[in-house]
This record gives C-alpha cells, structure tokens and sequence, in this order.
C-alpha cells in the first residue's frame, strides 16, 4: 500500500508541474531558464514517436529515453528490493546514468 501512495503521489506532483508549465508557456524549465538542453532533451518526442512506431526518429531524438524511464522507476523502486536485486538495479541505474552522460557530452 505504501508503494502505491508513493506512485499516487509521485504521479500526482509531476502532472501539476507539467499542468503549470504547460499553462505558462514553458516545455522545457532547464531550457526556458538556462538556454542551454538538459541531458534528458527529446525524451518525450522520443517515446512518442516509438508509440507512434517511429524507431528512427525515436534515436534522432533522444535514444536514452527507454532506458532513463527504466532507471527512473528502479530508483522509486530500490527502497522495496531485497539485497541481490538491488544491488544489481543500483548498477543499470548507475550505467544508464553513464551512458546517458556520454551522449549528452556527445550532443552537444
């Protein structure tokens, strides 16, 4: 129960964020207040256009996305795992991070 509180929760923060943003006219905060692109850029054009059944233009746009959601969710999950299990999660968690960072510093 504990677990699906938290994914209420979660969920429920995130989409009033995006309900904001999205009511001001901001996409992207890092870009609107830096001008410069986060590493996570194009992710959600990317997993559309995978739903879409789009796969190229899903590497044009951020070919991390898939895996950067999969890290996401092992990271809300790593408290509730039993010792081998998370330790193997906290290494994907740690290599999409990695890779992720290479091809941001790739991108830019």
């Amino acid at each position: 129960m504990q677990l699906v509180k938290k994914h209420i929760h979660i969920c429920t923060t995130l989409l009033g964020v995006w309900i904001t943003y999205y009511l001001i006219g901001v996409t992207c905060p890092i870009l609107f207040f830096t001008g410069q692109i986060c590493p996570t850029c194009g992710s959600t054009r990317a997993i559309l256009s995978l739903l879409r059944g789009n796969f190229k233009m899903y590497v044009s746009y951020q070919p991390m996305a898939i895996p950067l959601v999969v890290a996401v969710i092992l990271c809300i999950h790593l408290q509730f795992m039993k010792k081998p299990l998370k330790e193997i999660s906290a290494a994907i968690v740690g290599a999409t991070l990695f890779l992720n960072t290479v091809f941001y510093i790739l991108r830019l």
